[in-house]
């Protein structure tokens, strides 16, 4: 009976490790499996960002830019010249752009 005893808390404490291994191992993929996901949304960050770039460098940009409680509309162009528009809506309530 003890050996009995013996016998199955040696199979429990094994089945307790393999049980913590598997675990273990499961959260070591997920955690490779998010890293692998971070570095291919920061190359595709950096590539849309050259894109951008790139789109700026051809075309003029406007923004829209709030600021001590005004609103103000930025265009960029391609010299890189920048010219600020002011507005008289308030950035507070609601404003809809049409382009």
């Amino acid at each position: 009976m003890v050996n009995a005893l013996k016998a199955l808390a040696a199979l429990a404490v094994v089945v307790l490790l393999l049980l913590l291994g598997a675990r273990w191992s499961y959260m070591r993929l997920a955690a490779e499996i998010y890293r692998d996901r971070l570095r291919q949304v920061a190359i595709e960050n950096e590539q849309l960002r050259g894109s951008y770039n790139e789109a700026v460098r051809r075309t003029a940009v406007t923004e829209l830019r709030v600021a001590n409680g005004k609103l103000d509309v930025a265009i960029r162009t391609l010299d890189g010249e920048e010219r600020i528009i002011p507005t008289p809506f308030d950035p507070r309530g609601e404003i809809y752009v049409d382009f």
